[in-house]
């Protein structure tokens, strides 16, 4: 039997956010991706590690509460949140989310922040034996904090 899922709450972010402040669609970019809302454990990690990553792929702090932080670039916006059940660690061969991929601006970048997550305590990197063609194509493969894995695809050649 599959269980049925709790009833949406709005989280701190949009709790104060008035009709006009509201993140509505645009329908220049129907189809895309709006916002992803990530479920952490350790807060103060997860915005280190997100942080660090979205700044490097030119996303910008949008808010900050108290059980969480966003960061956002042209009309996508990514969320970062104490999870209510962090004694559930994430899973990612469960049902839910396998991984979350990035567009990298150039295969420097992707190199670049190869070296960044090879600096960091609080990350892995992912396939290390065929980097950085594990998936078939030049991309970076990372683990975060909370273990998502995180994808940063380069252009072609």
């Amino acid at each position: 039997m599959v269980a049925r899922p709790q009833p949406l709450t709005v989280s701190d972010e949009h709790a104060d956010s008035d009709q006009k402040n509201a993140d509505h669609a645009d329908p220049a970019h129907a189809g895309g991706l709006h916002h992803v809302e990530l479920c952490v454990a350790d807060l103060d990690a997860a915005v280190d590690f997100w942080g660090w990553l979205l700044t490097e792929l030119d996303y910008e702090t949008k808010n900050e509460w108290t059980n969480g932080r966003s960061w956002v670039r042209g009309p996508t916006y990514v969320v970062v949140k104490v999870a209510g059940d962090s004694d559930s660690p994430f899973q990612r061969e469960s049902p839910g989310l396998d991984h979350l991929a990035f567009h990298a601006a150039s295969r420097e970048q992707v190199d670049e922040l190869t070296a960044g997550v090879r600096r960091r305590d609080d990350a892995s990197l992912l396939y290390e034996d065929r980097h950085p063609y594990a998936g078939g194509y030049y991309a970076l493969y990372c683990e975060s904090p909370d273990g998502i894995v995180v994808e940063v695809v380069g252009p072609d050649a």
